[in-house]
């Protein structure tokens, strides 16, 4: 449920950090933590005008109402999610009730990569929000842990995939020549007809010797 990195078929994920989770719920935690209170207090018959059943009825209402809010604010810092795959880096950015946005942005299109704590809980907590710049864009992965480690990852990450390309790019390479020259051999062949086996040549006659 809290995961802030995790990974999933080869791809790295990561959440904000779990300091703006708590400033999200913070608010409808207070409130459900002042309905069982209020609960409590109606128990002990310390309200006698309120009726038990309308204290419960009450207290289930409100309290329905306080935990949809409560996980509206848990889905919406959940679902916002930032992806290292193989060969891209994902923005995504997701509402409860709302639709999904994505920023794609290729690896190799990467130029540069920087990041920042912001303020000093940021230092403290050490999160804070690195800058993937591409083209003339650019993707953020906000209040993330660590962002050094994300800066590494996505450096690694670049290296690897250009490694891999160069690697595809050698090995293609290779390919084309083996086969240009097999086709070289063959069009050889059939220039020059079958290989003939050399003749014996025959035994010196006598004028050969020197005889009359």
């Amino acid at each position: 449920m809290f995961h802030l990195r995790y990974e999933v078929n080869g791809a790295i994920i990561y959440r904000t950090h779990w300091f703006i989770l708590i400033k999200k719920i913070f608010l409808p935690t207070l409130a459900l933590a002042g309905l069982i209170t209020f609960f409590v207090i109606s128990a002990t018959n310390l309200f006698p005008l309120i009726s038990a059943a309308t204290t419960c009825s009450l207290s289930l209402l409100f309290g329905m109402i306080t935990f949809g809010w409560w996980f509206y604010q848990y889905l919406d810092w959940h679902n916002d999610l930032y992806i290292i795959s193989q060969d891209q880096v994902v923005d995504v950015n997701k509402k409860p009730l709302g639709r999904e946005e994505r920023q794609v942005a290729p690896l190799n299109n990467i130029l540069s990569i920087e990041y920042k704590r912001l303020g000093i809980t940021g230092l403290l907590l050490n999160f804070g929000t690195v800058f993937i710049r591409v083209g003339d864009q650019s993707l953020t992965f906000d209040n993330v842990y660590n962002p050094s480690e994300v800066q590494r990852v996505l450096f690694h990450s670049l290296a690897r995939k250009k490694f891999a390309e160069k690697q595809a790019s050698l090995a293609e390479e290779r390919k084309r020549l083996a086969d240009w020259f097999a086709t070289y051999d063959e069009l050889r062949r059939d220039n020059n007809g079958p290989a003939q086996t050399p003749r014996t040549p025959p035994p010196p006659t006598s004028a050969a010797r020197g005889g009359f």
